[in-house]
């Protein structure tokens, strides 16, 4: 909430400066002067300070991929593993059906 508030008086100051009209002595009081824009340098491009954080660039990160197998016909305590497994896992996802007849040549293909 401080942080909108202060975003909403540097906007109004930048609005009467617009106008030519000067700022009083209770606003730059309650304002940081961080927000207050500096009038050094005014040759040079001024950078506009953004109310929104601008997206970071996130790096590529080389995750580690695991198949995990399991039939139907595994013993309960084998499937309860498999189970432990996949949720210790932080980039799990898991597949409802896979089609019989295309789920052994695509494993060993990727085997």
């Amino acid at each position: 909430h401080s942080k909108l508030m202060s975003v909403l008086k540097l906007l109004e100051k930048r609005n009467m400066a617009d106008e030519g009209i000067e700022s009083s002595s209770e606003d730059s009081i309650l304002a940081p002067e961080s927000d207050i824009p500096s009038e050094e340098g005014e040759g040079e491009e001024e950078k506009e300070e953004s109310a929104f954080k601008e997206p970071e660039v996130k790096q590529w990160k080389n995750r580690a991929r695991v198949l995990i197998c399991c039939g139907k016909g595994s013993a309960p305590g084998f499937t309860g593993l498999v189970r432990d497994i996949i949720d210790l896992l932080p980039h799990s996802k898991k597949e409802a059906k896979v089609n019989k007849k295309t789920a052994i040549p695509d494993v060993l293909e990727l085997c």
